[in-house]
């Protein structure tokens, strides 16, 4: 059981700094190692992501990309509230957050999984509407952010081919309604048709089965 105690609320070179609302307090894991954990009446899930964010990219974990602990939050939010109720409820026993942060940790890992499948699936649209490696390519970098878009210019650049190639392959991909065309400026940007995209994968893998 993790237990934790308060303190005053110091900056990370132990100058004593202003809380922004009294209610905040500072904790530390007592009878561990861990550097001193500031539970507050909220941002202590931020707290967490970040840290976690942090470490994973120190370590070059690629499939970061694909992880949203946060979209997991959305769905579990009672759960999620729930926990720091418990911590109040049993004498400041942050077990009841660290179980939390666990257990939404590895369903959004499992949710990474089902990422994966689906942007390996989407080769399967090759055959069907004859589309190039590089089109496929591009469809999958950009099936997961839909707010992320392409140009002929930029595209050309990517694929390594003139920009009339480009240009055919883009309005190739807009003409099945797997990009949608928006103009920005002066030029078109392409920007991913999630949901068209995502209907025509499973359709295709369902007439295979």
């Amino acid at each position: 059981m993790a237990k934790i105690y308060s303190g005053e609320i110091c900056s990370p070179k132990g100058h004593k700094a202003q809380a922004r609302h009294s209610r905040y307090r500072k904790w530390r894991l007592a009878g561990t190692e861990t550097e001193n954990y500031i539970f507050q009446k909220d941002g202590n899930g931020r707290i967490a992501r970040t840290l976690f964010y942090y470490k994973a990219i120190k370590n070059d974990l690629k499939f970061l990309e694909l992880l949203s602990v946060s979209a997991n939050l959305k769905v579990h939010g009672k759960r999620y509230e729930r926990s720091f109720d418990q911590v109040i409820e049993n004498e400041l026993d942050i077990t009841y957050f660290i179980d939390f942060c666990l257990d939404s940790l590895i369903h959004s890992i499992n949710k990474v999984e089902d990422k994966v499948n689906y942007l390996i699936d989407i080769s399967c649209l090759q055959e069907k509407h004859k589309l190039s490696s590089n089109q496929i390519s591009l469809l999958q970098r950009m099936a997961l952010h839909r707010y992320v878009s392409t140009s002929i210019e930029a595209y050309s650049k990517e694929i390594d081919k003139s920009r009339e190639i480009a240009r055919r392959e883009l309005k190739k991909l807009l003409s099945l309604n797997f990009l949608i065309e928006k103009k920005v400026g002066r030029k078109f940007e392409y920007f991913i048709n999630t949901s068209i995209l995502k209907e025509s994968v499973i359709a295709e893998l369902q007439s295979k089965n």
